[in-house]
């Protein structure tokens, strides 16, 4: 009778002290809020084309408390282009492009805070091709 007994504690201290890496699981009960993701761009957007030699806008909701941002065309994770260093964070940029500059529509703009530079928004792909 003993031996059930302990065998009877022993199984219910391991189910008990069942935890995934000090994890325990919540209550059904316990609500959690899941934000959506938010979008710092205005333009460009998702799948926007624009041609050599146009101004692209580069448009966004100010992001950080800097006053001053690093602002960069990238491709697959890479910069590409800097377009400026140590601006003002005022929400607006205009990106002069030309006819030499390679075609893709995979860019994207990154822009960081120019004093954490681990602080960024990247915009959606869109692409610049020729006319």
């Amino acid at each position: 009778m003993q031996r059930v007994i302990t065998i009877i504690l022993v199984l219910a201290a391991v189910i008990t002290s069942c935890r995934y890496n000090s994890y325990t699981p919540v209550e059904p009960g316990d609500t959690f809020q899941i934000y959506p993701e938010v979008d710092f761009f205005y333009s460009p957007e998702k799948a926007d084309i624009f041609y050599l030699g146009d101004d692209v806008p580069i448009e966004y909701r100010r992001f950080s408390q800097s006053d001053i941002v690093n602002i960069y065309i990238i491709k697959k994770g890479k910069v590409i282009y800097t377009l400026a260093q140590r601006t003002q964070n005022d929400g607006s940029f205009i990106w002069k492009t030309n006819s030499t500059l390679n075609t893709s529509v995979q860019y994207q703009v990154k822009i960081e805070n120019a004093s954490d530079t681990d602080i960024y928004i990247l915009s959606k792909r869109f692409g610049l091709i020729s006319k």
